[in-house]
């Protein structure tokens, strides 16, 4: 069940996020007793498989997923597990996002840009890492992702055990890792680096932006591009 507790990690959805939605009654059965978790959210609207199940009308499924047969303890436990999802996760999000945001102006510094040529238009270290993230690697491309390999590192170095310990917890290398054997027997930490989790997290945060970022400032290069040509055949 861990493997596929961890389908659809973008969106958070999970096997039962789909059955539950889509009515599908028996597979709900069979992945509440192979232990899938009904309290997981899914989507930046952080719905429950009861939440989606209730939108579609599938009031049958509604029942199985709401926690009306848990004891007690059993929902104080499922109460606190989403009540942390809602309230943590999206701090840990805007964390990275925050750590995105500095990662970009302390590459932007870094000396080295250029190696695409001149008239390249690209001013700076992360637009050069940029590009070639979006479009197509050069013969340099591994000195540039060295450079952001280190500045991720370095940033993720100077955070807290506290918040190096909340981010790792909301990686997505802690959620392969909580799925191993081990850690589900002995919840041991020995074989996880919660800075390496985060260093990677914030990489990959780093990437989606830059490639965003890249994509956009060629579309707005090429609507320049066109405005000037009809400028010169109106000239002509």
């Amino acid at each position: 069940m861990c493997e596929l507790e961890n389908y659809g990690i973008e969106s958070r959805m999970t096997p039962l996020h789909y059955a539950a939605r889509h009515g599908h009654k028996e597979a709900v059965e069979a992945l509440l007793g192979s232990g899938a978790q009904a309290y997981l959210l899914a989507g930046r609207g952080g719905e429950s498989a009861a939440d989606l199940a209730r939108e579609a009308r599938h009031e049958d499924i509604v029942s199985l997923n709401d926690g009306s047969q848990m004891s007690g303890t059993e929902t104080c436990d499922v109460c606190f597990a989403r009540d942390r999802e809602i309230l943590l996760r999206p701090a840990a999000e805007r964390r990275i996002k925050l750590l995105v945001e500095e990662a970009v102006a302390n590459i932007r510094k870094l000396p080295g840009a250029g190696m695409s040529g001149d008239d390249s238009g690209l001013e700076d270290v992360f637009e050069e890492w940029a590009n070639q993230m979006a479009f197509e690697h050069s013969v340099v491309f591994d000195l540039y992702d060295d450079a952001v390999s280190s500045t991720c590192e370095n940033l993720v170095s100077k955070l807290g055990d506290a918040e190096i310990a909340l981010l790792a917890a909301y990686s997505e290398e802690f959620s392969d890792y909580s799925c191993t054997e081990k850690f589900i027997g002995t919840h041991s930490l020995d074989s996880f680096a919660p800075n390496d989790a985060v260093t990677k997290w914030l990489y990959s945060a780093l990437s989606e932006f830059s490639v965003n970022y890249a994509e956009q400032r060629g579309e707005e290069d090429e609507e320049v591009d066109e405005f000037g040509g009809e400028d010169e055949e109106t000239e002509g």
